[in-house]
């Protein structure tokens, strides 16, 4: 099953568009430091990916990615069970919120729909805090 990114959220495919870069540039390192400019193999990729899981520092964060993911907070069955619950009901209430819109099947429209019931399924589970200045 692939993971899409979210549609008509520029910012997260840059981000993406980024970290594809950064592989890219560490794989072409291997490869010209392999006496092969331009012709990467998996071991070029493979010692990119490594590299960038234990040196990359996003956003001038304290911990590599691979440090970060290492230090996360799992989440129990029983949360995971909590908040699929969760934002089935707010995807509900947001649909019917929306149901005047015209168009339902619009793409941009169901993204819209799908971004505001995450957050309100977060905000409800008390796993996200939403301020308003």
């Amino acid at each position: 099953r692939a993971l899409r990114s979210p549609p008509y959220t520029p910012s997260y495919n840059g981000a993406c568009e980024a970290g594809v870069g950064s592989i890219k540039r560490g794989a072409e390192q291997s490869a010209r430091e392999g006496g092969r400019p331009g012709q990467w193999t998996l071991d070029d990729l493979e010692a990119a990916r490594l590299f960038a899981n234990e040196f990359g520092r996003p956003r001038r964060a304290n911990q590599s990615p691979d440090e970060a993911w290492r230090a996360r907070m799992r989440i129990s069955a029983e949360e995971r069970d909590a908040f699929a619950a969760t934002y089935r009901l707010a995807r509900l209430r947001e649909e019917r919120r929306r149901s005047s819109e015209e168009d339902l099947a619009d793409p941009r429209r169901l993204a819209r729909i799908e971004r505001a019931a995450v957050s309100a399924a977060l905000a409800e589970l008390q796993y996200l805090k939403i301020r308003r200045d």
